[in-house]
């Protein structure tokens, strides 16, 4: 029997623990990863497609729940017809957890998130996926963020650097530094800044897709996918 829970709280909501029955005949939870931050034009709808890509392209039953009023992720699958998962609004997903369970649940946040908006969407996230470019644009609304997760008393965050510029730049190992100096948790991936991430949004796929020096950004994906289920299993 699989079991499925979920509570609606007002216009924003928080999942609990769903059962899902696996290939190999076992119960596991659903994971619940969570892509924000306070700031917009961070790299958030990109991750959370390119991450969901990425379970899905492991053989995992993903969904991407798309809470932004812009429906960015939904447009974006609107260009093209190469992504295998589906991306609902909070309400359709709602309809469609009600029939079929998912091991794992993307959710690409509203942009720029309020204090109590995020509260609801982190409290029931098994990961909080903070994207920011090495930038001190970037920093302090992310800083800003965990310190309202830490008043929840929510710490499995990780902190994404994203639009990373390539070598001989060493913006991103500094910023790196500095974070993990200062008590925060990053990611031990990035996302480098490429022209494959505008031009898979622009042609409704996953960086994976694309072929050339486009697709680099897809084996940063690659490493980040790896880490965050690494994370997941740890945290079990």
């Amino acid at each position: 029997m699989v079991i499925r829970a979920l509570t609606v709280f007002a216009s924003s909501w928080f999942y609990l623990p769903i059962l899902v029955d696996t290939k190999v005949g076992k119960y596991v939870m659903t994971k619940q990863i969570l892509i924000c931050n306070y700031k917009g034009g961070v790299g958030k709808t990109s991750t959370a497609i390119n991450i969901a890509d990425w379970l899905e392209n492991q053989n995992h039953s993903v969904m991407l729940i798309d809470c932004d009023p812009n429906r960015s992720a939904t447009k974006l699958k609107a260009r093209g017809e190469s992504l295998g998962f589906k991306i609902l609004s909070q309400q359709r997903a709602l309809s469609e957890l009600q029939k079929k369970s998912y091991e794992y649940l993307v959710i690409d946040s509203q942009a720029r998130p309020h204090s109590e908006e995020l509260s609801d969407f982190a409290d029931g996230a098994d990961l909080v996926v903070l994207p920011m470019a090495p930038s001190i644009d970037d920093l302090d609304p992310t800083l800003e963020a965990i310190a309202d997760l830490k008043k929840l008393g929510i710490d499995h965050y990780r902190i994404l650097l994203s639009a990373v510029p390539p070598k001989p730049s060493r913006e991103g190992e500094t910023m790196r530094d500095e974070l993990l100096s200062g008590g925060y948790r990053v990611f031990d991936s990035w996302i480098r800044r490429s022209a494959g991430i505008p031009k898979a949004a622009l042609e409704g796929c996953a960086v994976r897709k694309l072929t050339g020096n486009y697709k680099l950004p897809g084996r940063d994906y690659a490493r980040l996918g790896t880490e965050i289920i690494q994370f997941l299993e740890e945290e079990q």
